[in-house]
């Protein structure tokens, strides 16, 4: 079942949570509508997020509280598919939109806190090294330190 995810403020989540329903974006740079993407808050950074639903825009939405929360959509009946329209990006970014107000009561959907603000810092191989007769030999077998002779 496709997910959705419909990334926004504290205080849109709020309200779209009490009313059941998102109003579209009237200044969305592929027309009006309510925007998704298929990235997941679980498995994706803030700031690739913000790259992703707003290109160039994307600092400084993430700065303005944009990225905060989610509403994740999940997508049961195959003809609601239909209404989720791929935008096409020059960057191919993974972007679609909802026609007009979208009533939560239709589907299945929860809301909650986009966590993730940094990618960690990249995992590094570990130098390991054994000792065979007082030779030390890394991992790979090569010579580390004193050489034979």
């Amino acid at each position: 079942m496709p997910r959705f995810y419909h990334y926004t403020t504290e205080e849109s989540m709020q309200s779209i949570g009490h009313f059941q329903t998102i109003s579209p974006s009237r200044d969305g740079k592929f027309g009006t509508g309510v925007y998704f993407s298929r990235l997941s808050p679980m498995f994706n950074f803030k700031t690739k997020l913000a790259e992703n639903c707003f290109g160039a825009g994307g600092e400084a939405r993430l700065r303005k509280g944009h990225l905060d929360c989610y509403i994740e959509v999940v997508v049961r009946n195959p003809r609601s598919r239909q209404v989720f329209r791929k935008c096409r990006t020059n960057d191919r970014r993974d972007v679609f939109m909802y026609m007009g107000e979208m009533n939560l009561r239709n589907f299945t959907w929860r809301a909650d806190f986009v966590t993730s603000t940094i990618p960690p810092p990249r995992m590094r191989r570990p130098e390991l090294s054994v000792n065979f007769n007082n030779n030390r030999r890394n991992v790979d077998g090569c010579d580390v330190g004193r050489g034979r002779n």
